[in-house]
């Protein structure tokens, strides 16, 4: 969804070039979309020829030859899920058994992150992925003997919603974790007819203590790529309506535009003229998964506030 390119342009950042991935058809539609309004908005800190769309869009493609071709390269950014995770260590195994190479979103990034920093020795990074500690051992001490020990934050901490994630950078450190924004509230960020519900559980670890049971929820539950997730089910994940006269009534999801608010977004950014064509049912599942699977734009962007700058940038 090109929420790095948005994430270093809210921190004020200028884009020389930036070459996006994204092997998704939906959600590489979903980034164009984001990346026209970002060019309007932020005219004056993106060079006029900053997009280059010239890799293969499937990660596993890119070659050694084509980061050399691309360099200088100033910031790698990557984001895996759990699915990709659990196909990493059969991957692996069969890859082993072939005496091939293994293949997969993980493993590409760490085979493009060593031709990077080969040939970018100053280059700095950043990759999200979810806590696979527990599940996949094996994977979780490859990737922290490659890339070091991650940092663990709830997007809560600045932004509208809870979501747990852990970032592997070369930058940003547990000692500079932020402090809770206690001035954000999830009403702000809400149509005018809806209003957000009393909390049913109070929060534990790792999120941090934003919602009280029985208290209005000043921050949504993290938002997840499937519509009818459990947090939908449970009822908390839904929304108050504000006309609402009985309890069957009175509830309901938070609509597209109000998700996009809460992660970062602008409202319709996710509605790409490639989506209008499709029923509207469909078109909300895919922007609602793209905003699930998606990181938290606030969030990157505080992380990203750490990043070194280069000499002559303020």
């Amino acid at each position: 969804m090109h929420t790095i390119l948005l994430a270093m342009l809210t921190s004020g950042r200028k884009i020389d070039a930036y070459w996006p991935v994204e092997a998704d058809e939906h959600t590489r539609s979903i980034g164009n979309n984001v990346t026209k309004r970002l060019k309007s908005q932020y005219k004056a800190q993106l060079a006029p020829d900053f997009l280059r769309p010239t890799l293969p869009q499937d990660i596993e493609l890119i070659t050694e030859q084509m980061v050399i071709d691309i360099s200088p390269i100033h910031l790698l950014a990557a984001n895996w899920s759990s699915s990709d995770i659990a196909g990493v260590a059969a991957d692996r195994a069969r890859a082993a058994a072939n005496s091939d190479e293994t293949r997969g979103r993980l493993s590409s990034v760490e085979r493009i992150r060593k031709w990077v920093v080969k040939h970018n020795t100053t280059c700095h990074f950043v990759f999200e992925s979810e806590d696979f500690r527990l599940q996949h051992p094996d994977e979780w001490k490859r990737v922290t003997d490659s890339f070091g020990p991650p940092v663990g934050m709830d997007a809560a901490l600045v932004s509208y919603s809870h979501r747990w994630r852990l970032y592997w950078t070369s930058f940003f450190r547990n000692d500079m974790i932020p402090q809770i924004r206690n001035n954000l509230h999830l009403n702000q960020v809400l149509d005018n007819d809806h209003v957000a519900r009393t909390a049913i559980y109070s929060d534990t670890p790792p999120y941090i203590p934003a919602n009280t049971e029985g208290i209005m929820m000043t921050r949504y539950v993290t938002v997840k790529r499937a519509r009818n997730t459990q947090s939908i089910r449970d009822g908390t994940g839904l929304v108050r309506k504000r006309t609402a006269t009985t309890e069957l009534e009175a509830y309901e999801r938070p609509r597209i535009q109000e998700l996009e608010r809460i992660l970062g977004f602008k409202p319709g950014d996710t509605d790409a003229p490639e989506l209008q064509a499709l029923p509207e049912a469909t078109r909300e599942r895919i922007r609602g998964g793209a905003l699930g699977s998606g990181s938290d734009a606030r969030l990157l962007t505080n992380i990203l506030e750490a990043l070194p700058r280069l000499p002559g940038q303020r």
